[in-house]
């Protein structure tokens, strides 16, 4: 391989990148969120990141690498052909990323043991010419202790189980294995501030946001016999959780 070839190969994980690209914009007047957004990871390999605005995943492919930072569309069409294989790693391969629009890719599988990489598909994807948001500014940074309301599409929480379930794939759970477990959403201090979102099994790989609607507050309808919520001051929230800490 040429030293040009090396400096414009990207490699990642096929079924990561599946799972990050359950968060993608559709959106045609947000192109620069339809695909998937890969970055350096100064720590080693890369960062996969898609939002559609609404919600947000980070997932780390310790393995992957891209020359630079780029945003890579790929049809829904194809992205079946990304589903683990137990055979071997799935990786989605472009040699030369220099290029925008439509460019020529291929899947490949890589032997864990020797590395080798063996081709078994092509494909075209999209390199999308655009400028990514900085999706560090929106990650919610305070956290108060206390109950805190907020309402969020339910498409979007199953989303983030889906994208679990792709991430246990990738590293070889299968069926069961792969879809038990938890997500945990932690809210701020306000309703309208985005919700981390936690994979339990998974710190280390990828975590989410995701942005709150408007909604009411829940009630326990009356039959049930359940004394109504009321909302305490924030005061008194902090001193009972101290009490009982």
């Amino acid at each position: 391989m040429s030293n040009s070839d090396a400096r414009t190969m990207f490699h990642v994980n096929a079924s990561l990148f599946a799972a990050a690209n359950l968060m993608r914009s559709y959106e045609e007047t947000r192109y620069y969120l339809n695909g998937v957004y890969v970055e350096p990871c100064e720590q080693g390999g890369v960062l996969l990141v898609a939002t559609d605005g609404h919600r947000l995943i980070v997932i780390r492919d310790e393995n992957g690498f891209t020359p630079e930072p780029v945003i890579i569309q790929v049809d829904k069409g194809e992205l079946k052909k990304f589903k683990p294989d137990s055979r071997a790693t799935k990786q989605l391969v472009i040699e030369d990323i220099s290029k925008f629009e439509t460019i020529p890719a291929s899947l490949r599988w890589i032997d864990e043991e020797d590395g080798q990489s063996i081709t078994f598909d092509t494909l075209q994807v999209k390199r999308v010419n655009g400028t990514f948001p900085d999706w560090r500014r929106i990650m919610p940074r305070q956290f108060k202790p206390g109950a805190s309301h907020q309402s969020f599409n339910a498409d979007y929480i199953a989303s983030f189980g889906k994208a679990r379930t792709l991430i246990g794939e990738a590293f070889g759970f299968t069926g069961k294995q792969a879809e038990k477990g938890r997500v945990t959403f932690t809210a701020t201090d306000h309703p309208r501030n985005p919700c981390l979102i936690g994979l339990p099994g998974y710190e280390n790989i990828a975590f989410g946001v995701l942005m709150p609607m408007q909604g009411d507050m829940p009630s326990v309808p009356a039959w049930s016999g359940v004394q109504p919520m009321v909302e305490e001051p924030e005061e008194k929230q902090v001193e009972e959780i101290k009490q009982a800490a």
